[in-house]
């Protein structure tokens, strides 16, 4: 399975005969399948059909698309060869189309390795049995088993998260739970730890946490506003218990999903934070909370597109490593490093060619 920092594996991978599988995946959405701004967030969970094995490729170049606000109207995907059948929400007008279109070709030509032609058509093709897609029968069976589109966040209980309203004293201090937090096995996190300085490392972390809670819908003040010591970790199957005040008289708990939770935890050990600290402080100004504008260029697009590049460099560097390890080990069976080998053998090639001219030279005297 392809890994991704923007999308979320909801359901999957799910066979659907010998060869054909599929994916749900979801993310925060802030656009309308009309491309309009949303009032606020919401969850958007769309559906891969693929064959044999899911393209890290195909996830990259969706990652790209959705950074440019152009997944919102996406429910269903047919990845066959090198086509790819885009299944757009039934309500997206026609005047949408020309705009939808060109934001897909852009981050397409942005990487020429990617070998796609993309076409676009409407679900309600797929329902009707008018799609000329040899997968329809198989996306028509996804469609109907899967509520995709755009939904609000909601908790395990189907409840909104803003409701949720756990009691504190079945949860535990997060400061205290970060204390003996231990390695992850997260893909990610191993490059991060591997090849970035502490800095890179807080600033990748800090952006990522932000998003994780904005995605369960953890609205934007309450996130710069949030004090370590204000966060709990619930013991029931849910990640962390964030106070919510609705009026200064009033607080409720939202409750953020496991995957925050754990975002949160290694953020505040690597931080060394406190109950007393702010949960992302001001980057100038230690003492007070993160301003908006902060926020909003720690979840902007190019910041998370340049995270998203560097950790694809380094993936794609790992052959890289593995030749070098190999050069070891070469050094260590052998006594010398593998170039040694190549510089032998030069040698004795050239030696051999100064002998045959100085024979050259003495049959043939000037």
């Amino acid at each position: 399975m392809p890994t991704s920092i923007l999308f979320q594996l909801e359901h999957g991978a799910v066979a659907l005969n010998g060869v054909t599988n599929y994916v749900v995946l979801n993310c925060l959405q802030w656009k309308s399948p009309h491309l309009e701004m949303l009032a606020s967030a919401a969850k958007q969970s769309f559906a891969v059909i693929y064959e044999n094995e899911l393209d890290q490729e195909l996830i990259d170049y969706l990652e790209r698309v959705h950074l440019q606000g152009a997944m919102s109207a996406v429910k269903l995907i047919i990845a066959n060869d090198d086509q790819l059948y885009v299944f757009l929400d039934g309500q997206i007008p026609s005047s949408a189309l020309p705009a939808l279109e060109s934001v897909w070709e852009t981050a397409l030509e942005s990487d020429h390795s990617n070998p796609w032609r993309v076409g676009f058509a409407s679900v309600d093709e797929l329902y009707t049995g008018c799609s000329d897609c040899i997968f329809w029968p198989c996306a028509k069976d996804v469609l109907e088993s899967h509520p995709l589109g755009l939904t609000e966040f909601m908790d395990s209980d189907a409840r909104p998260l803003s409701n949720y309203n756990p009691s504190k004293d079945s949860s535990t201090s997060v400061h205290e739970m970060a204390k003996h937090l231990g390695p992850t096995q997260n893909e990610h996190k191993q490059l991060i730890d591997k090849y970035l300085p502490v800095s890179a490392k807080q600033e990748i972390l800090r952006s990522c946490c932000i998003h994780a809670l904005l995605t369960d819908g953890i609205r934007a003040h309450e996130i710069t506003n949030l004090m370590v010591g204000a966060i709990f970790v619930s013991h029931y199957e849910y990640g962390l218990a964030v106070t919510r005040h609705k009026t200064l008289e009033s607080q409720e708990l939202a409750q953020s999903s496991q995957k925050s939770a754990a975002l949160i935890l290694s953020h505040i050990k690597l931080n060394d934070l406190s109950d007393g600290d702010f949960l992302f402080p001001s980057k100038y100004s230690p003492e007070r909370p993160m301003s908006r504008r902060e926020l909003e260029l720690a979840i902007h697009p190019r910041v998370i597109e340049k995270h998203l590049s560097f950790l694809r460099k380094r993936h794609n560097e790992c052959p890289e490593f593995a030749t070098k390890d190999v050069a070891s080990s070469i050094a260590h069976l052998m006594g010398h490093h593998s170039p040694g080998i190549v510089q032998h053998y030069l040698s004795a090639h050239q030696a051999r060619r100064s002998i045959s001219c100085l024979m050259a030279n003495t049959n043939n005297p000037s």
